[in-house]
């Protein structure tokens, strides 16, 4: 005769609790892993990527946490609440204490204007912005030719020609020392353009205008590293940084802009800002969000910030904005006002 084991029935809704409470757990346990053990290339790095998002999901389990002897999910909830909050605040940058009136103070803009952009809306921008530097990416400089106008605004203009999302322009008020471009050691073409401007300090102003190109995705050599594979930009931002660092250490004032295609989560971001300052974490007065995906490219808003205004402690940043209404590009305008630091 065989012995019957008769096992409890498991309530349904504590089945639903434990379902529920799947995603919230993998959700912290991702979460411990990218701050305690990023990694840079592979599908946990596409996660550091789009980390605030992967909180959007728990939404649709608000309405199971109100459920009798749900108490275990709404801990849950409340938990990651407090992570995201923790992770993620809302950065509306205080800005730093403001330089003296007589400081020398300069504004700039960054762009990426999309394969050249649509010249008729570009134009206007530059035109009106009170910007003494212009930094615009997957731009080839064409509009400017016979355009007296931003001739005489910008007297100093430099020009990385190229086709596609290559090419690099820098327009400036100001005058030009040196120029020269920088490659990395997988670029087939510069991925950024360097200037030495006089804005009448004892030592001039290096503008660096980067654009590395994006990380593969998808596409990498090797299985892991195919969701994600910064390798290419990780080394052409090693080399942005190792140019950077004689200025930095001797004091000169230093401004890095551009499109990074690089987020704030992952570890180049550390590596490429090691003794620069984010304006936008010190000055921004908005999320400071700068790319949107194609479906989104005629809405007035961002998901990612990937262009950045970095400067050396020597500089000020006095105030970042960002515009975000759509004008052909994928990506949004940023402009930060610089002062140089009293001393």
């Amino acid at each position: 005769m065989r012995a019957t084991i008769i096992l409890p029935a498991v309530p349904v809704a504590c089945r639903a609790a434990v379902l529920a409470a799947l995603y919230p757990v993998l959700l912290l346990g991702l979460t411990a892993q990218q701050v305690l053990w990023p990694v840079r290339s592979g599908p946990l790095a596409l996660g550091e990527v789009f980390a605030p998002y992967l909180f959007v999901p728990l939404l649709v389990l608000v309405p199971l946490a109100v459920w009798r002897g749900m108490g275990g999910l709404r801990i849950l909830l409340a938990v990651c609440v407090g992570v995201f909050l923790l992770r993620f605040p809302p950065h509306l940058g205080s800005a730093p204490p403001l330089a003296t009136s007589a400081a020398p103070q300069f504004t700039a803009l960054a762009w990426n204007v999309r394969l050249g952009g649509e010249w008729a809306q570009i134009r206007p921008v530059l035109a009106t912005t009170p910007a003494g530097i212009v930094a615009l990416e997957e731009s080839d400089g064409q509009g400017l030719h016979g355009d007296l106008q931003l001739a005489r605004r910008y007297p100093t203009v430099l020009v990385q020609r190229a086709q596609g999302a290559d090419g690099l322009t820098l327009l400036s008020q100001y005058p030009l020392r040196d120029h020269g471009t920088l490659r990395g050691p997988a670029d087939p073409v510069p991925r950024a353009i360097w200037a030495q401007l006089d804005i009448g300090t004892a030592q001039p102003l290096l503008v660096v205008v980067v654009h590395p190109v994006p990380p593969l995705t998808f596409a990498g050599k090797h299985p892991w590293q195919a969701a994600y594979d910064p390798t290419i930009r990780d080394a052409t931002l090693a080399t942005i940084r190792g140019f950077v660092a004689p200025a930095l250490r001797r004091g000169q004032p230093v401004l890095v802009l551009g499109d990074c295609n690089l987020t704030e989560r992952e570890p180049a971001y550390t590596d490429l800002t090691q003794g620069l300052q984010d304006a936008d974490r010190l000055a921004g007065g908005d999320l400071g969000l700068t790319w949107r995906p194609k479906p989104l490219i005629r809405q007035p808003l961002a998901l990612l910030r990937i262009d950045y205004l970095f400067s050396s402690p020597t500089l000020v940043p006095l105030q970042v904005s960002t515009d975000c209404t759509p004008r052909g590009s994928d990506h949004c305008a940023v402009t930060g006002r610089f002062a140089l630091r009293a001393t």
